[in-house]
């Protein structure tokens, strides 16, 4: 339902990344595996994925207006641009991440 997350380092110098789940029991630390991790890098790059599609629409379109002396018209429609890329990539990268996450055998086979 609800996580926190949080990084620490142990003393013997390895890295490990925690989270909270409140699904176990109440503030259960635990460390978190390479799938979970493998997620969240998948939702990071998903965020960032949207920001450059939104900047680039903006940013070209404005470049375009200067050049062609139009106004706010090639802006705006390079704004508009970058949206529907952006909503339009997010929606199918989150699919395929809620897919990966959505059954623990993907393999197709029985669990051992």
């Amino acid at each position: 339902m609800f996580e926190t997350h949080a990084i620490s380092i142990d003393p013997p110098k390895k890295l490990v990344i925690y989270y909270t789940s409140f699904r176990g029991g109440p503030y259960e630390r635990q460390p978190m595996n390479a799938t979970r991790m493998g997620t969240v890098l998948q939702l990071v790059g998903i965020g960032w994925y949207v920001g450059i599609c939104i900047a680039g629409g903006s940013f070209g379109g404005l470049w375009l207006d200067r050049k062609f002396d139009t106004g706010p018209l090639l802006t705006l429609l390079g704004l508009a641009l970058g949206l529907v890329v952006a909503l339009t990539g997010m929606f199918r990268m989150l699919m395929a991440v809620l897919s990966d996450d959505a059954g623990p055998d993907k393999s197709g086979g029985s669990p051992a």
